[in-house]
């Protein structure tokens, strides 16, 4: 069986690492030119976790980044609203959250691919489907038949605007901006954020002295074509807490990665013979941080199932089996995402109010107890 993976992230790395030992002839395509660290601070959850464990590497990744301690939010000023303590969920699951580098876990899943045929800087210029086979034409002029094409080259996937066209990603009038910040003073053990009226600041440790930073705002806040430092400094002026001092060690050589927030929601992740999966099918907002470890559980997923599969019958059944699967873990969480991002970046003072006072005086186990229930079902 010969199979393309189209994107050599997350996603497409899992798929690989889950396929490794099933004898198929695989070869993944990426278009950066060269492995290189990429991308900023993820959050793997407990159930990202567990199948990285089942895959057998998730030992060099155990000591990386940070176990979460508790989850605090407050409002822009500092002020605490709520504080829940993971150690219930971390004795029961050993580690529930886990921050760290997205590089990390890349050149882990990386390792993995020693039996996968990688061309770098290879893109495609066409994707043709007929009754045997997939035939495509790479960048270089190449052409190439394969059983089966698996797109995960992400939000803007190639793939997708293949086989669907008409598909764009949904664009929301929200800006995020993500980076690395050194702290002089000892990082919190718990991960802290802090909701103003249409913009959020996250802190989410990965070492002692290193925090993930993620900074929201709707664009209507912001001058879009300000240097994004002068950006950040404009619309979090008045935040509390460590958001000063983190503005002001701020440099110009401090990498910055900016983007506009971004959702995918497909009719179909699948025709005969190409499939996509992570957020080439289904990109969700930040708000619920699944986005990494339901990669991971794509990838993982459609590998095993391919991985048994009777090669005298066609893949259509087991796409479809997967999708529906899938389908159903990933809805809800993209609807929870919906709603809490609606939610957070309001630009309406009166709901801002309400939504701080329902995280203040709500029920104090909440999210203790939706995690252990989401966790539980893995």
């Amino acid at each position: 069986m010969k199979i393309l993976v189209v994107g050599g992230g997350i996603a497409g790395l899992s798929v690989v690492s889950a396929m490794e030992s099933s004898g198929a002839e695989i070869t993944l395509i990426e278009k950066t030119n060269q492995w290189k660290p990429a991308g900023y601070v993820i959050g793997l959850w407990y159930n990202g976790i567990e199948i990285l464990k089942d895959l057998n590497i998730y030992g060099p990744l155990e000591e990386k980044g940070h176990r979460n301690e508790f989850q605090e939010t407050t409002d822009e000023y500092g002020t605490r609203l709520r504080k829940t303590d993971f150690a219930y969920l971390n004795n029961k699951y050993g580690t529930a959250v886990q921050f760290l580098h997205r590089k990390d876990l890349h050149e882990v899943l990386r390792n993995h691919t020693s039996r996968v045929q990688v061309n770098l800087g290879t893109t495609l210029k066409s994707v043709v489907e007929r009754d045997d086979d997939v035939e495509v034409v790479f960048s270089n002029d190449t052409r190439h038949r394969y059983d089966l094409v698996i797109g995960a080259d992400g939000i803007n996937s190639q793939v997708r605007s293949f086989i669907f066209n008409s598909e764009s990603p949904i664009i929301y009038d929200t800006e995020y901006m993500a980076f690395i910040a050194e702290l002089s003073e000892v990082c919190p053990r718990g991960n802290i954020e802090m909701l103003g009226t249409g913009k959020i600041w996250g802190y989410y440790p990965i070492s002692e002295t290193e925090c993930g930073i993620f900074a929201s705002m709707r664009t209507d806040n912001c001058t879009l074509d300000e240097a994004p430092i002068d950006r950040l400094r404009s619309t979090f002026q008045n935040f509390g807490g460590y958001v000063p001092k983190t503005l002001r060690d701020l440099s110009n050589s401090t990498p910055i990665y900016s983007d506009s927030i971004k959702e995918v929601e497909l009719q179909r992740w699948h025709t005969n013979r190409i499939i996509l999966i992570g957020d080439a099918a289904h990109a969700m907002l930040p708000t619920t941080g699944q986005g990494v470890s339901a990669a991971i559980e794509d990838g993982y997923e459609l590998g095993k199932r391919l991985f048994v599969k009777n090669q005298n019958h066609g893949f259509s059944d087991i796409f479809r089996e997967f999708e529906k699967q899938r389908r159903a873990k990933i809805a809800p969480i993209q609807k929870r995402s919906r709603i809490a991002n609606h939610v957070v970046m309001s630009g309406s003072r009166i709901i801002c109010a309400a939504r701080d006072a329902l995280i203040k005086y709500g029920p104090r186990n909440s999210t203790t107890t939706v995690l252990d229930k989401f966790f539980r079902k893995q």
